[in-house]
């Protein structure tokens, strides 16, 4: 019942923004690096040290900042699947709504681990699903043919699947890399159209690998 408040409470607001806070590298521990954030019980905010954990409770140093929902460094990839919300856009966009995942940090915060999992884990040809480390992506495809193959009342999906890299205003199909860099149209109706063609292959299975294969 809890879980279900939680995700009703998400689902209202149209706008929602998920931060988690990953664990030290290697050579950040190496290096003795210190703490200087961490997530509060609340479980929506991040409270943040301008010098390190032995300075948190000192109001002059310590500062607050709120969002959806905040994951620690404990935090696992179902865990964190469930606190983005992504069952709930996924359902949205079987209703026929436009529903968008955005994931931003600077480069080594974590984002691929986050969006697609353990790479070596991902791309292995006899990967089947179901590994802990997944990250959204074969999470959500996964969960989106479970939709489709569950739909009842007589409804039918089609799914396509199109991924992009934008780099320095050039625009790269990487699954389909062949095709060179692509040309950005604009009309009335939408603001951008990449002239590309979308896959539908499979994608349950091969979404991430097809990804990481063109990287």
């Amino acid at each position: 019942m809890a879980e279900r408040d939680r995700e009703d409470g998400l689902r209202a607001e149209n706008i929602k923004v998920v931060i988690r806070v990953r664990p030290f590298n290697e050579t950040e521990r190496g290096r003795g690096d210190r703490p200087v954030l961490r997530c509060l019980e609340d479980g929506k905010t991040v409270q943040v040290s301008s010098f390190g954990m032995e300075d948190f409770g000192r109001s002059s140093s310590v500062k607050n900042f709120s969002f959806t929902a905040c994951a620690d460094e404990q935090c696992d990839q179902e865990s964190f699947y469930e606190q983005a919300g992504v069952s709930g856009l996924i359902r949205k966009a079987l209703e026929g709504y436009s529903a968008t995942l955005f994931a931003y940090g600077q480069t080594g915060s974590g984002k691929t681990y986050s969006v697609s999992g353990a790479e070596h884990v991902i791309v292995d040809d006899g990967y089947a699903g179901g590994d802990p480390r997944e990250g959204v992506v074969p999470r959500a495809a996964r969960e989106v043919y479970q939709a489709v193959d569950e739909a009842q009342g007589g409804t039918s999906y089609s799914v396509k699947a199109a991924c992009f890299e934008i780099y320095n205003e050039q625009v790269i199909d990487l699954l389909n890399p062949d095709a060179g860099q692509l040309a950005i149209r604009e009309s009335k109706a939408q603001a951008h159209i990449l002239k590309s063609t979308p896959h539908n292959d499979d994608l349950h299975k091969r979404a991430s690998t097809l990804i990481f294969e063109n990287l």
